[in-house]
């Protein structure tokens, strides 16, 4: 939902909302969803207090981190960060290149 609000409400010029959705869709149907449940939110509350995490940014860190997902692309994080397992990449900076995340 992140991405699909910095597509239509950030990026300048805008993303329409159909196209934007249509991305969304090919991401979904490319990689796996990671749920969110209690474990997740328990480990997000960990990251809050371990590593100064805003609590949303802390639940896609910890869904990550309990998956085993290794990369993370997200703007709120400093692209090329690293926490217990997690790499995050910024995808709208310039020198994002998606084969860089192995």
């Amino acid at each position: 939902m992140e991405f699909y609000l910095v597509l239509t409400r950030k990026l300048s010029p805008a993303v329409p909302r159909g196209v934007a959705q249509r991305h969304i869709e090919d991401l979904v149907r490319s990689w796996e969803v990671v749920p969110l449940d209690g474990a997740v939110i328990l480990e997000a509350l960990r990251g809050v207090i371990a590593h100064g995490f805003a609590p949303w940014d802390a639940q896609i860190w910890a869904a990550a981190r309990l998956s085993r997902v290794g990369s993370v692309l997200s703007e709120d994080f400093s692209d090329g960060m690293f926490a217990e397992g997690v790499r995050f990449a910024n995808p709208f900076v310039p020198s994002f290149q998606l084969a860089s995340l192995g």
